[in-house]
């Protein structure tokens, strides 16, 4: 998005944030009510397994793995 930015696509930049934040706000709500559980999305529910398919899911989108290079 930084990128983005620099290059003056600035529109392109506020329109990736938008996309990540409702992504996130998204798949959080649904993990939260247990939507996700009750679809059989979720494996395990704990926290690390639920960051994890949240990170999948947005590398889905913005190309990454959705690995934390922090944490394996």
């Amino acid at each position: 998005m930084h990128a983005m930015a620099a290059e003056g696509r600035l529109e392109d930049a506020r329109a990736a944030v938008v996309a990540a934040w409702s992504l996130v706000h998204g798949f959080a709500t649904l993990a939260a009510t247990g939507n996700l559980a009750g679809a059989g999305l979720t494996g395990r529910t704990d926290g690390d397994a639920l960051l994890d398919l949240a990170r999948r899911a947005a590398g889905m989108l913005y190309g990454s793995p959705g690995r934390d290079p922090d944490h394996g």
